[in-house]
């Protein structure tokens, strides 16, 4: 049995974390208070595509782990969507 080159092993684990990465990221979805969303500074297309598989998405859905908190922010009311999606069960 031939075993795989280190640079294949390499890119065969991260691809593995970046799976695992955007598993992490999805489970953060929050529903931005509309009064608060245009504070937030504008999604990263990766963020983007983390909520593009993310459940209940609305027009002021964010990935928490991405938003700064910063003093503009104080008071900023999150909602957590109804139900999630486990990506890893399909």
């Amino acid at each position: 049995m031939r075993r795989p080159s280190p640079a294949s092993s390499r890119l065969a684990s991260a691809a593995s974390a970046a799976r695992v990465a955007a598993i992490m990221r999805s489970t953060c979805h929050v529903i931005v208070d509309p009064a608060f969303y245009d504070r937030l500074g504008e999604p990263s297309e990766d963020e983007e595509d983390m909520l593009d598989l993310a459940f209940g998405l609305t027009h002021t859905s964010r990935l928490g782990c991405q938003i700064t908190v910063t003093a503009a922010l104080d008071g900023i009311v999150l909602t957590l969507p109804a139900a999630t999606r486990n990506v890893m069960l399909g």
